[in-house]
């Protein structure tokens, strides 16, 4: 009886941990626990804090809802991923010069994936809301929103990042 005590209550300890860890991933926000890593992951380096081409800036979410230049306030057009700029630019094939992100000599190139392009196109249709959790989407795009969450993208560091000189983390006097 023994034996059977030690399987049964691990059994029950991952099943509830699984359940608590589904519960929490459901009730994270997609825009903050998805789209934003991407984002940070994929455009930061040429549309960030240190460099906005196309006075374009994705790193706050203020930014990244008024546009750039070119494109102005189409960026994200909340409800319409066909009016969407920046849906256009990610799809276009990558030989296209206006394909996001671009292809540059000797970086690597990291495309946004087909479960990120799932994940971003389900949120600008359903809304764009900031507050939208994984629970509120479609069974297929929540299948998207886990392998993300498997498998969040690394983030390319820029060569301005690279040439910013790294400070000693030193104790309070």
């Amino acid at each position: 009886m023994k034996f059977l005590t030690l399987p049964l209550s691990f059994f029950i300890c991952f099943q509830a941990h699984s359940e608590v860890s589904s519960q929490s991933k459901d009730s994270l926000k997609v825009y903050d626990g998805l789209i934003a890593p991407v984002l940070e992951a994929r455009c930061l380096h040429c549309h960030g804090e240190n460099k906005d081409k196309g006075k374009l800036r994705m790193d706050k979410k203020e930014f990244l809802l008024k546009g750039g230049r070119s494109a102005g306030n189409e960026i994200i057009v909340k409800g319409d991923t066909e009016a969407s700029e920046l849906i256009y630019r990610i799809t276009l094939p990558k030989s296209d010069e206006e394909a996001m992100p671009p292809i540059e000599d000797g970086k690597p190139h990291q495309p946004v994936t087909n479960s990120e392009l799932k994940v971003i196109k389900s949120w600008i249709q359903l809304g764009a809301s900031f507050d939208l959790k994984i629970s509120d989407l479609d069974s297929i795009t929540k299948e998207a929103a886990d392998y993300i969450l498997e498998n969040m993208p690394k983030k390319v560091i820029s060569e301005i990042d690279l040439a910013k000189p790294v400070l000693p983390v030193v104790s309070k006097a």
